[in-house]
Protein backbone atom coordinates (compact mmCIF):
# COMPACT_ATOMS: atom_id res chain seq x y z
CA UNK A 1 0.00 0.00 0.00
CA UNK A 2 1.47 2.94 -1.07
CA UNK A 3 1.90 5.93 1.82
CA UNK A 4 2.24 9.72 1.23
CA UNK A 5 4.36 11.70 4.07
CA UNK A 6 3.61 15.47 3.81
CA UNK A 7 6.76 17.26 6.25
CA UNK A 8 7.95 21.07 6.14
CA UNK A 9 11.23 19.98 7.27
CA UNK A 10 13.27 17.45 8.75
CA UNK A 11 15.72 17.94 11.54
CA UNK A 12 18.17 14.80 13.04
CA UNK A 13 17.47 14.19 17.09
CA UNK A 14 20.90 14.61 17.89
CA UNK A 15 21.99 18.29 16.06
CA UNK A 16 25.84 16.67 15.50
CA UNK A 17 23.78 13.90 12.88
CA UNK A 18 23.25 14.83 9.49
CA UNK A 19 19.76 13.89 7.63
CA UNK A 20 20.77 12.75 4.30
CA UNK A 21 18.11 12.05 1.64
CA UNK A 22 18.06 9.71 -1.02
CA UNK A 23 17.11 10.30 -4.54
CA UNK A 24 14.54 7.71 -5.31
CA UNK A 25 15.56 7.71 -9.16
CA UNK A 26 19.03 7.96 -7.98
CA UNK A 27 21.87 6.43 -10.97
CA UNK A 28 22.17 3.03 -10.14
CA UNK A 29 18.85 2.53 -7.77
CA UNK A 30 17.26 -0.72 -8.06
CA UNK A 31 13.98 -0.04 -8.87
CA UNK A 32 12.61 -3.99 -9.27
CA UNK A 33 14.02 -7.87 -9.68
CA UNK A 34 12.19 -9.98 -11.56
CA UNK A 35 12.35 -13.76 -12.07
CA UNK A 36 11.53 -15.95 -14.92
CA UNK A 37 11.75 -19.51 -14.27
CA UNK A 38 11.22 -21.91 -16.81
CA UNK A 39 11.42 -26.01 -15.87
CA UNK A 40 9.34 -27.77 -18.64
CA UNK A 41 11.51 -30.49 -20.60
CA UNK A 42 11.64 -29.45 -24.42
CA UNK A 43 12.92 -30.30 -27.35
CA UNK A 44 15.61 -28.38 -29.17
CA UNK A 45 16.40 -28.17 -32.52
CA UNK A 46 17.75 -25.28 -35.63
CA UNK A 47 16.33 -22.41 -36.40
CA UNK A 48 13.49 -22.06 -33.35
CA UNK A 49 12.69 -19.86 -30.75
CA UNK A 50 11.52 -20.92 -27.10
CA UNK A 51 9.81 -18.49 -24.62
CA UNK A 52 11.52 -18.06 -21.50
CA UNK A 53 8.42 -16.38 -19.75
CA UNK A 54 6.94 -13.18 -19.29
CA UNK A 55 7.79 -9.94 -16.71
CA UNK A 56 6.04 -6.82 -15.99
CA UNK A 57 8.43 -3.51 -16.16
CA UNK A 58 7.81 -1.37 -13.97
CA UNK A 59 8.40 2.24 -14.44
CA UNK A 60 9.07 3.69 -18.12
CA UNK A 61 12.43 5.05 -16.88
CA UNK A 62 14.58 2.58 -15.99
CA UNK A 63 16.88 0.35 -17.85
CA UNK A 64 17.17 -3.73 -17.45
CA UNK A 65 20.06 -5.69 -16.77
CA UNK A 66 19.62 -9.62 -16.98
CA UNK A 67 21.45 -12.46 -16.26
CA UNK A 68 20.67 -15.89 -16.48
CA UNK A 69 21.00 -19.82 -17.27
CA UNK A 70 19.40 -22.26 -20.05
CA UNK A 71 20.20 -25.85 -18.95
CA UNK A 72 20.38 -28.30 -21.81
CA UNK A 73 21.39 -31.81 -22.24
CA UNK A 74 22.71 -33.86 -25.04
CA UNK A 75 24.89 -31.32 -26.03
CA UNK A 76 25.98 -31.48 -30.27
CA UNK A 77 29.17 -30.52 -31.53
CA UNK A 78 27.88 -27.14 -33.12
CA UNK A 79 29.25 -23.19 -32.10
CA UNK A 80 26.28 -21.71 -30.96
CA UNK A 81 26.49 -19.08 -33.60
CA UNK A 82 22.99 -18.26 -33.97
CA UNK A 83 22.09 -18.08 -30.17
CA UNK A 84 19.87 -15.04 -28.91
CA UNK A 85 17.66 -13.71 -26.36
CA UNK A 86 14.76 -11.69 -27.53
CA UNK A 87 12.44 -9.07 -25.72
CA UNK A 88 9.09 -8.04 -27.18
CA UNK A 89 5.92 -6.18 -25.51
CA UNK A 90 2.72 -4.81 -27.40
CA UNK A 91 4.68 -1.25 -27.75
CA UNK A 92 8.21 -3.02 -28.84
CA UNK A 93 8.97 -4.59 -31.50
CA UNK A 94 11.29 -8.36 -31.19
CA UNK A 95 14.80 -7.42 -30.25
CA UNK A 96 17.63 -9.73 -30.21
CA UNK A 97 20.47 -9.93 -28.43
CA UNK A 98 23.66 -11.98 -29.42
CA UNK A 99 24.55 -11.70 -25.31
CA UNK A 100 24.50 -16.03 -24.97
CA UNK A 101 27.41 -18.05 -23.86
CA UNK A 102 27.42 -21.63 -24.37
CA UNK A 103 28.54 -23.80 -21.75
CA UNK A 104 29.84 -27.57 -21.65
CA UNK A 105 30.03 -28.90 -17.71
CA UNK A 106 31.26 -32.82 -18.92
CA UNK A 107 33.54 -32.03 -21.87
CA UNK A 108 31.99 -34.52 -23.57
CA UNK A 109 28.99 -33.91 -25.92
CA UNK A 110 26.82 -36.19 -23.87
CA UNK A 111 26.04 -34.98 -20.76
CA UNK A 112 24.58 -31.36 -18.95
CA UNK A 113 25.51 -28.36 -21.39
CA UNK A 114 23.81 -25.15 -22.34
CA UNK A 115 23.96 -21.26 -21.95
CA UNK A 116 24.45 -18.53 -20.18
CA UNK A 117 22.98 -14.91 -20.89
CA UNK A 118 23.80 -11.66 -19.80
CA UNK A 119 23.39 -8.26 -20.96
CA UNK A 120 22.38 -4.74 -21.01
CA UNK A 121 18.90 -2.89 -22.32
CA UNK A 122 19.04 0.85 -22.56
CA UNK A 123 16.04 2.54 -21.15
CA UNK A 124 15.32 3.80 -24.56
CA UNK A 125 14.32 0.72 -26.01
CA UNK A 126 12.37 -0.94 -23.51
CA UNK A 127 10.51 2.89 -22.38
CA UNK A 128 7.29 1.25 -21.93
CA UNK A 129 5.79 -0.10 -17.79
CA UNK A 130 4.05 -3.15 -19.47
CA UNK A 131 4.42 -6.96 -19.66
CA UNK A 132 7.18 -8.03 -21.67
CA UNK A 133 7.85 -11.79 -23.19
CA UNK A 134 11.22 -13.27 -23.36
CA UNK A 135 12.15 -15.32 -25.51
CA UNK A 136 15.70 -17.67 -26.76
CA UNK A 137 16.34 -19.59 -29.65
CA UNK A 138 18.64 -19.89 -33.04
CA UNK A 139 18.67 -18.56 -35.88
CA UNK A 140 21.06 -19.70 -37.60
CA UNK A 141 21.13 -23.37 -39.12
CA UNK A 142 23.24 -26.12 -37.07
CA UNK A 143 23.95 -23.93 -34.47
CA UNK A 144 22.41 -25.29 -31.50
CA UNK A 145 24.61 -26.62 -28.51
CA UNK A 146 22.09 -29.06 -27.23
CA UNK A 147 18.74 -31.31 -28.12
CA UNK A 148 16.67 -31.22 -24.86
CA UNK A 149 15.93 -28.22 -22.89
CA UNK A 150 15.58 -28.66 -18.96
CA UNK A 151 16.40 -32.30 -18.78
CA UNK A 152 15.07 -34.73 -16.00
CA UNK A 153 15.98 -38.00 -15.12
CA UNK A 154 14.81 -39.22 -18.20
CA UNK A 155 17.84 -38.51 -19.55
CA UNK A 156 20.48 -39.31 -17.13
CA UNK A 157 19.84 -41.16 -13.80
CA UNK A 158 22.22 -38.71 -12.34
CA UNK A 159 20.07 -36.01 -12.45
CA UNK A 160 17.95 -35.75 -9.41
CA UNK A 161 14.81 -33.75 -10.35
CA UNK A 162 13.45 -31.35 -12.77
CA UNK A 163 16.04 -28.97 -13.99
CA UNK A 164 14.93 -25.49 -13.95
CA UNK A 165 16.52 -22.42 -16.42
CA UNK A 166 16.19 -19.06 -14.23
CA UNK A 167 16.49 -15.69 -15.93
CA UNK A 168 16.83 -12.59 -13.77
CA UNK A 169 16.48 -8.88 -14.60
CA UNK A 170 17.16 -6.29 -12.89
CA UNK A 171 15.05 -3.03 -13.44
CA UNK A 172 17.33 -0.05 -12.49
CA UNK A 173 17.85 4.03 -12.78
Amino acid sequence: MASNLKVNKIEPVDPSQKVELVNPKSPGLCAGIHVIEHSTKTSISDNSTYTWGTFTKLHTDTKLVYHGVLHGYDGVDRDGSGSFISFQSDSMPVTKYRTVLGYDLDGIEEGDSGHVVTGAIPQQTVQYAETYTVKWGYDTASSNRFTTWNPNASNDSRINGQRVSTLIIWEYY
